[in-house]
């Protein structure tokens, strides 16, 4: 749809008028009717994300809701050492074998 560029920008056609053309518009614009069809089932395409706010940074930047977040890190004792003595696999091992105790406490 590149071809059409100077017939936009011939008829000052900018993104704030986009979603307003008709296929009468490109009609008289010279586009053939296969491609107004093109043109106007991805216009509304734009204009539906638009209305649900998907895919408009500047919008969804203003009504972003901040909250706190807080991450705990957690490490075994000794793991640095452990894992410079140990293969991976057997690293691994050990610690498939300590998350069934770290589920247990986070409930108790």
């Amino acid at each position: 749809m590149g071809q059409y560029e100077p017939a936009f920008v011939a008829n000052a056609i900018d993104s704030d008028v986009l979603t307003e053309l008709t296929e009468v518009d490109f009609q008289n614009m010279g586009i053939p009717l296969g491609d107004r069809k093109r043109l106007i089932k991805a216009i509304k395409a734009i204009g539906a994300v638009d209305k649900t706010g998907v895919g408009d940074d500047s919008q969804n930047a203003q009504s972003a809701e901040r909250r706190h977040l807080t991450v705990m890190i957690c490490d075994l004792v000794g793991s640095t050492a452990l894992t410079a003595r140990l293969d991976p696999e057997d690293m691994g091992a050990v610690i498939d074998a300590h998350m069934p105790l770290c589920r247990i406490n986070a409930i108790l």
